[in-house]
Protein backbone atom coordinates (compact mmCIF):
# COMPACT_ATOMS: atom_id res chain seq x y z
CA UNK A 1 0.00 0.00 0.00
CA UNK A 2 3.00 2.48 0.94
CA UNK A 3 4.44 1.40 -2.44
CA UNK A 4 1.09 2.16 -4.07
CA UNK A 5 0.83 5.73 -2.67
CA UNK A 6 4.34 6.64 -3.11
CA UNK A 7 3.45 6.15 -7.03
CA UNK A 8 0.49 8.31 -6.62
CA UNK A 9 1.17 11.59 -9.17
CA UNK A 10 -0.84 15.10 -9.08
CA UNK A 11 -1.16 18.01 -10.68
CA UNK A 12 -0.72 21.67 -9.65
CA UNK A 13 -4.45 21.76 -8.32
CA UNK A 14 -4.02 18.87 -5.83
CA UNK A 15 -5.90 16.43 -8.50
CA UNK A 16 -4.95 12.93 -9.03
CA UNK A 17 -3.22 12.16 -12.24
CA UNK A 18 -2.24 8.67 -11.61
CA UNK A 19 -4.82 5.94 -12.29
CA UNK A 20 -7.77 8.80 -13.84
CA UNK A 21 -7.98 7.32 -17.09
CA UNK A 22 -8.25 3.88 -15.69
CA UNK A 23 -10.52 4.99 -13.10
CA UNK A 24 -12.65 6.92 -16.13
CA UNK A 25 -13.04 3.73 -17.92
CA UNK A 26 -13.85 1.62 -15.03
CA UNK A 27 -16.99 3.48 -13.78
CA UNK A 28 -18.03 5.19 -17.19
CA UNK A 29 -21.73 3.67 -17.62
CA UNK A 30 -21.86 4.12 -21.67
CA UNK A 31 -19.26 2.91 -24.55
CA UNK A 32 -17.68 0.42 -21.64
CA UNK A 33 -14.73 -1.22 -23.18
CA UNK A 34 -14.72 -5.07 -23.28
CA UNK A 35 -11.96 -6.17 -20.26
CA UNK A 36 -9.58 -7.29 -22.28
CA UNK A 37 -9.08 -4.17 -24.21
CA UNK A 38 -8.65 -2.36 -20.63
CA UNK A 39 -5.92 -4.52 -19.65
CA UNK A 40 -4.33 -4.07 -22.79
CA UNK A 41 -4.20 -0.29 -22.50
CA UNK A 42 -3.93 0.53 -18.97
CA UNK A 43 -1.56 -2.69 -18.94
CA UNK A 44 1.16 -1.50 -15.94
CA UNK A 45 -1.26 0.22 -13.83
CA UNK A 46 -3.39 -2.31 -13.68
CA UNK A 47 -0.92 -4.84 -12.44
CA UNK A 48 0.69 -2.05 -10.04
CA UNK A 49 -2.96 -2.52 -8.19
CA UNK A 50 -3.39 -6.08 -8.84
CA UNK A 51 -0.05 -8.11 -9.55
CA UNK A 52 -2.00 -11.35 -8.50
CA UNK A 53 -4.58 -12.75 -10.31
CA UNK A 54 -6.85 -16.23 -10.43
CA UNK A 55 -8.73 -17.24 -13.50
CA UNK A 56 -9.81 -20.42 -15.38
CA UNK A 57 -8.04 -20.90 -18.66
CA UNK A 58 -10.87 -19.95 -20.80
CA UNK A 59 -10.89 -16.42 -18.62
CA UNK A 60 -7.23 -16.10 -19.03
CA UNK A 61 -7.33 -16.66 -22.81
CA UNK A 62 -10.05 -14.03 -22.95
CA UNK A 63 -8.58 -11.53 -20.83
CA UNK A 64 -4.85 -11.06 -21.30
CA UNK A 65 -3.26 -10.75 -24.36
CA UNK A 66 -0.62 -13.58 -25.62
CA UNK A 67 2.48 -11.86 -24.54
CA UNK A 68 4.30 -13.27 -20.23
CA UNK A 69 2.74 -10.79 -18.24
CA UNK A 70 3.55 -12.49 -15.06
CA UNK A 71 6.12 -13.53 -13.20
CA UNK A 72 4.91 -16.97 -12.69
CA UNK A 73 1.95 -18.61 -13.65
CA UNK A 74 0.82 -21.23 -11.24
CA UNK A 75 -2.03 -24.27 -12.42
CA UNK A 76 -3.41 -26.10 -10.21
CA UNK A 77 -5.57 -29.39 -10.99
CA UNK A 78 -3.86 -29.72 -13.77
CA UNK A 79 -4.97 -33.53 -14.63
CA UNK A 80 -8.61 -32.47 -14.86
CA UNK A 81 -7.67 -30.05 -17.62
CA UNK A 82 -6.92 -30.90 -21.19
CA UNK A 83 -3.72 -29.60 -22.52
CA UNK A 84 -4.69 -27.40 -25.93
CA UNK A 85 -6.88 -25.60 -22.95
CA UNK A 86 -3.91 -25.01 -20.63
CA UNK A 87 -1.15 -24.10 -22.51
CA UNK A 88 -2.36 -20.66 -23.78
CA UNK A 89 -2.51 -19.37 -20.14
CA UNK A 90 1.15 -20.53 -20.00
CA UNK A 91 2.73 -18.38 -22.50
CA UNK A 92 1.53 -15.35 -20.38
CA UNK A 93 4.07 -16.00 -17.40
CA UNK A 94 8.22 -16.06 -17.22
CA UNK A 95 8.24 -19.15 -15.74
CA UNK A 96 5.57 -21.92 -14.54
CA UNK A 97 4.41 -23.91 -11.93
CA UNK A 98 2.25 -27.16 -12.70
CA UNK A 99 0.37 -28.80 -10.17
CA UNK A 100 -2.07 -31.96 -10.58
CA UNK A 101 -2.45 -35.99 -9.11
CA UNK A 102 -2.11 -38.01 -12.53
CA UNK A 103 -4.02 -40.80 -10.44
CA UNK A 104 -6.54 -38.82 -10.28
CA UNK A 105 -9.82 -38.79 -12.51
CA UNK A 106 -8.66 -37.15 -16.25
CA UNK A 107 -10.66 -34.64 -17.98
CA UNK A 108 -13.77 -35.59 -19.89
CA UNK A 109 -14.76 -34.46 -23.14
CA UNK A 110 -18.80 -35.63 -22.44
CA UNK A 111 -20.93 -33.24 -23.94
CA UNK A 112 -17.97 -30.84 -25.29
CA UNK A 113 -16.63 -30.47 -28.40
CA UNK A 114 -12.90 -31.26 -29.26
CA UNK A 115 -10.94 -30.58 -32.35
CA UNK A 116 -9.25 -33.57 -33.67
CA UNK A 117 -6.85 -33.76 -36.76
CA UNK A 118 -8.04 -35.87 -39.92
CA UNK A 119 -4.83 -37.51 -40.41
CA UNK A 120 -3.34 -39.74 -37.13
CA UNK A 121 0.17 -37.93 -36.58
CA UNK A 122 2.74 -40.05 -34.56
CA UNK A 123 3.05 -37.54 -31.62
CA UNK A 124 3.64 -38.39 -27.90
CA UNK A 125 2.70 -35.13 -27.59
CA UNK A 126 -0.67 -35.06 -29.00
CA UNK A 127 -1.72 -38.00 -26.78
CA UNK A 128 -1.20 -36.22 -23.89
CA UNK A 129 -4.79 -35.88 -22.66
CA UNK A 130 -4.11 -33.73 -19.74
CA UNK A 131 -1.77 -30.81 -19.05
CA UNK A 132 -0.47 -32.55 -16.25
CA UNK A 133 0.47 -35.18 -19.08
CA UNK A 134 2.45 -33.12 -21.07
CA UNK A 135 4.39 -31.19 -18.49
CA UNK A 136 5.37 -34.69 -17.19
CA UNK A 137 6.77 -35.06 -20.28
CA UNK A 138 9.60 -31.98 -19.82
CA UNK A 139 9.53 -30.38 -16.31
CA UNK A 140 10.73 -32.10 -13.25
CA UNK A 141 8.49 -33.34 -10.71
CA UNK A 142 8.71 -32.82 -7.06
CA UNK A 143 6.01 -34.90 -5.20
CA UNK A 144 4.37 -33.47 -2.53
CA UNK A 145 3.70 -35.81 -0.10
CA UNK A 146 1.93 -34.74 2.90
CA UNK A 147 -1.61 -35.26 2.64
CA UNK A 148 -4.24 -33.50 5.05
CA UNK A 149 -7.53 -34.18 3.77
CA UNK A 150 -8.50 -36.65 5.37
CA UNK A 151 -9.50 -36.69 9.21
CA UNK A 152 -8.86 -40.21 10.10
CA UNK A 153 -5.75 -42.38 8.59
CA UNK A 154 -8.04 -45.03 7.59
CA UNK A 155 -9.91 -43.00 4.87
CA UNK A 156 -6.86 -42.50 2.67
CA UNK A 157 -4.99 -45.68 3.43
CA UNK A 158 -6.44 -47.83 0.80
CA UNK A 159 -5.15 -45.03 -2.18
CA UNK A 160 -1.93 -45.07 -0.31
CA UNK A 161 -0.99 -48.27 -0.52
CA UNK A 162 -2.40 -48.98 -3.20
CA UNK A 163 -1.79 -46.38 -5.70
CA UNK A 164 0.99 -43.78 -3.83
CA UNK A 165 2.83 -46.77 -2.77
CA UNK A 166 2.89 -45.99 0.71
CA UNK A 167 4.32 -42.78 0.27
CA UNK A 168 1.74 -39.91 1.71
CA UNK A 169 2.56 -38.56 4.75
CA UNK A 170 -0.85 -38.63 6.57
CA UNK A 171 -1.91 -35.43 8.68
CA UNK A 172 -5.25 -36.43 10.67
CA UNK A 173 -7.58 -34.38 12.35
CA UNK A 174 -5.66 -34.31 16.25
CA UNK A 175 -9.54 -34.47 18.11
CA UNK A 176 -10.66 -37.17 15.66
CA UNK A 177 -7.84 -39.59 16.22
CA UNK A 178 -7.72 -38.91 19.88
CA UNK A 179 -11.94 -39.97 19.86
CA UNK A 180 -10.36 -43.29 18.87
CA UNK A 181 -13.62 -44.17 17.15
CA UNK A 182 -14.14 -46.16 13.80
CA UNK A 183 -13.42 -44.44 10.69
CA UNK A 184 -16.37 -45.99 8.94
CA UNK A 185 -19.31 -47.37 10.84
CA UNK A 186 -22.16 -49.67 8.94
CA UNK A 187 -25.81 -48.39 10.74
CA UNK A 188 -28.49 -50.89 10.17
CA UNK A 189 -31.46 -48.60 10.55
CA UNK A 190 -34.24 -50.98 10.13
CA UNK A 191 -36.16 -48.24 8.19
CA UNK A 192 -37.26 -48.97 4.56
CA UNK A 193 -37.54 -46.67 1.41
CA UNK A 194 -41.17 -46.34 -0.05
CA UNK A 195 -41.80 -45.47 -3.56
CA UNK A 196 -45.57 -44.71 -4.64
CA UNK A 197 -45.65 -45.89 -8.31
CA UNK A 198 -47.71 -44.38 -10.91
CA UNK A 199 -50.65 -45.57 -12.44
CA UNK A 200 -50.07 -47.79 -15.87
CA UNK A 201 -46.38 -48.64 -14.65
CA UNK A 202 -46.12 -52.15 -12.87
CA UNK A 203 -49.17 -53.08 -10.96
CA UNK A 204 -51.12 -49.50 -10.07
CA UNK A 205 -51.17 -48.80 -6.32
CA UNK A 206 -48.26 -50.92 -5.70
CA UNK A 207 -45.29 -50.03 -4.06
CA UNK A 208 -41.91 -50.35 -4.29
CA UNK A 209 -39.74 -51.34 -0.76
CA UNK A 210 -35.71 -51.47 -0.23
CA UNK A 211 -33.83 -51.48 2.60
CA UNK A 212 -32.05 -48.17 4.09
CA UNK A 213 -29.24 -48.85 5.50
CA UNK A 214 -26.59 -46.11 6.08
CA UNK A 215 -23.01 -46.32 6.04
CA UNK A 216 -21.04 -43.23 7.66
CA UNK A 217 -17.70 -42.29 6.91
CA UNK A 218 -15.37 -39.43 8.83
Amino acid sequence: MNEWLTNMEFNRLNNRVTYRDLSHQLTKKKKIWPIRKVVSEFEDEIFRLLPCWMASPESVSSIFPMKDLFDVVIFDEASQCFAERGIPALYRGKQVVIAGDHQQLQPSDLYQSRWEGEEEEDNPDLEALSLLDLGRRYLQEVALNGHYRSQVPELIQFSNQHFYKGKLRVLPDRYKINEREPAIQYIKTGRSLERQRKPGRGTEGGRAHSSADRRTAR
